[in-house]
C-alpha cells in the first residue's frame, strides 16, 4: 500500500512565516490570515483541489464504490455556504455506518467531511483508503503507485508527503 499525507499547508519549508497563519476550517471564512480576509472563493478553491485528489486516486485504482466506516454525524455546523450544503444535509440523513457509497456520491461525502458536518473513514477493501484528520489533513492509501497523480497534486497547490506505513485501512 502506498500511503500519503495531503495538505494545503507548506510542508517543504516550514520556516516560512505564512505556514503557521492559515485557516483550518470552513468556519474561518471572514477571518483575516496574513493580513487578508479569507473568502468563500479561497475556501472552495482548496476544497475543490482535495476533491480532485480523491477522484485521481479513485480513477487510478478503478474504484466503483467506497465503504463508510466509523461514521460520526455532527449537528452543530448548520451554516449554509452554497448549494453543496443543501445537498450535504440530504446525504447525511441517508448515510449509515458500513454503507457502501457509489463513487458518484463521494464528492459530496468528502465535502461533508471537509466542512465538518460529519466524519468518517472511507475505504475500498485493500485497494484504497481515505481518512481525514484535523485541520484539513487528508490521508490516502493506494494499492497502485500514483506517479502521474503526484505531479498533478503539486500543480493543484497541495503538498503530498509519502508516509512510511499506512495510516489506517479500517
Amino acid at each position: 500500500m502506498y500511503s500519503y499525507k495531503i495538505t494545503k499547508y507548506c510542508l517543504k519549508n516550514k520556516t516560512e512565516k505564512n505556514c503557521f497563519d492559515e485557516w483550518t476550517s470552513i468556519s474561518d471564512i471572514g477571518k483575516k490570515y496574513n493580513g487578508k480576509k479569507f473568502l468563500y472563493e479561497d475556501y472552495i478553491k482548496i476544497e475543490d483541489s482535495y476533491i480532485k485528489v480523491i477522484s485521481m486516486f479513485i480513477n487510478l485504482n478503478n474504484i466503483t464504490y467506497v465503504t463508510i466506516d466509523e461514521l460520526e454525524k455532527h449537528t452543530s455546523n448548520k451554516e449554509i455556504y452554497d448549494e453543496y450544503d443543501i445537498q450535504i444535509e440530504a446525504l447525511i440523513n441517508k448515510v449509515q455506518n458500513k454503507m457502501q457509497i457509489n463513487i458518484c456520491d463521494i464528492d459530496l461525502l468528502a465535502r461533508a467531511i471537509l466542512r465538518e458536518k460529519m466524519w468518517a473513514k472511507l475505504y475500498a477493501e485493500e485497494e484504497l483508503y481515505i481518512h481525514f484528520g484535523y485541520d484539513y489533513y487528508m490521508y490516502i492509501g493506494s494499492k497502485l503507485e500514483p506517479k502521474e497523480e503526484i505531479e498533478h497534486i503539486n500543480k493543484l497547490g497541495l503538498e503530498i508527503e509519502k508516509m512510511d506505513s499506512p495510516y489506517s485501512i479500517k
